[in-house]
């Protein structure tokens, strides 16, 4: 800048009015500015109320028209937890002689939150396993004490035959399955 020469819009007497600040102020139109201001508002605000609309549209559409469905899915998809059993040695005398063996037996578990019809169920295990009226009895007992998520026993010491009759039909009985587990022989002890 030169000496003795000032910026436009300012001077060096007190008096003066800065000529640019006028400027801006006779430029502006504030009515046009504030009719932009409400339409940028107004449609910022229907932006969100359409967004909001998506969400809850969405949320209904899951929630009430597609319940059915993923409750299906949610029943069909929950974690089952084994619990595996240490294999127990077996016990032998100082000459070698087993005094204790193990027996594998098998059991056959039932959880009824999985079944829809237990009384269908019952009726068409009967023959595949050799159900007795004792065994529904003791079934029926027994699930009425426990959780419905819980495996409930419908028979235990199945035999081999039974477990293979059961294997062919198994597909279809789900919520049914066969358990193995091991019991000490103490009938070696001489």
């Amino acid at each position: 800048m030169l000496p003795g020469r000032y910026a436009v819009g300012f001077s060096r007497d007190p008096g003066d009015v800065p000529l640019m600040p006028l400027l801006r102020d006779e430029i502006r139109d504030h009515s046009a500015e504030e009719m932009l201001f409400i339409r940028r508002a107004a449609i910022a605000f229907l932006l969100v109320v359409v967004c909001f609309g998506v969400l809850i549209f969405n949320l209904y559409h899951l929630q009430v028209e597609q319940h059915d469905f993923y409750q299906t899915r949610s029943n069909q998809n929950d974690i089952k937890m084994l619990p595996i059993a240490p294999s127990r040695g077996l016990i032998f005398d100082r000459n070698g002689i087993p005094l204790v063996q193990n027996i594998t037996l098998y059991r056959l578990q039932v959880i009824p939150s999985k079944i829809p019809d237990m009384a269908a169920l019952l009726q068409t295990l009967t023959p595949i396993v050799d159900l007795t009226p004792d065994d529904i009895a003791s079934f029926r007992d027994d699930m009425h004490h426990s959780s419905r998520y819980k495996a409930v026993t419908l028979k235990s010491d199945l035999s081999d035959v039974e477990v293979a009759r059961f294997a062919v039909n198994e597909f279809r009985f789900p919520g049914v399955t066969v358990e193995s587990y091991q019991l000490k022989d103490f009938h070696c002890i001489h």
